[in-house]
């Protein structure tokens, strides 16, 4: 994130990273995704261990997003524009090839993410999106990651969600010494 923080125009920080075996329900639940309008970016990941992840921003927040990012405000006229859905794609990207570079060289391998997708709606039409990769009732290895942006005194959260299947955990599992930075 102190890379993003160098080239963009906002502070970038990483508030909490949770690992959990539930549902993908149950972990929606638990998210900042709201109810009513949310926008996500989604990605399957191809590689020798592929999974998807997907990041989750708060289109209320775009003008937020758009400082933090972009250094100047993308004014909110009701539902995404197609300039928005451009930028967030484009963050999305750049979030998830981080986590992807990272993962890379803790697993010493290469991971292939798809071109960014990016939708808009309520929290069931994200979650619906989101299924159509995985089966709904499996329980899952979610890695959720809760980050914050900040421009001047305004802010907003995000959340980044990978799920990956269980020879990818433990891959990582074996993976992670006490002098690793992942």
């Amino acid at each position: 994130m102190s890379k993003l923080s160098r080239i963009s125009s906002g502070d970038w920080s990483i508030l909490n990273v949770k690992i959990s075996n539930k549902t993908l329900e149950e972990m929606i639940r638990e998210s900042a995704i709201e109810e009513d309008f949310n926008a996500g970016v989604f990605f399957e990941v191809k590689g020798e261990f592929p999974f998807v992840a997907m990041i989750v921003f708060r289109p209320k927040d775009i003008e937020i997003v758009s400082k933090c990012f972009l250094g100047y405000s993308l004014a909110r006229i009701g539902a995404l524009s197609n300039v928005e859905e451009l930028m967030l794609s484009e963050l999305g990207n750049i979030i998830v090839n981080s986590f992807i570079g990272s993962l890379s060289n803790l697993m010493s391998t290469t991971f292939l993410p798809s071109v960014p997708k990016c939708i808009q709606g309520p929290r069931n039409s994200i979650l619906e999106a989101f299924e159509t990769m995985l089966l709904k009732t499996a329980r899952h290895t979610i890695i959720n990651v809760f980050m914050e942006m900040k421009y001047c005194q305004l802010n907003s959260k995000c959340d980044i969600v990978a799920v990956v299947p269980e020879n990818l955990e433990k891959a990582i599992i074996s993976q992670i010494r006490p002098d690793n930075n992942f």
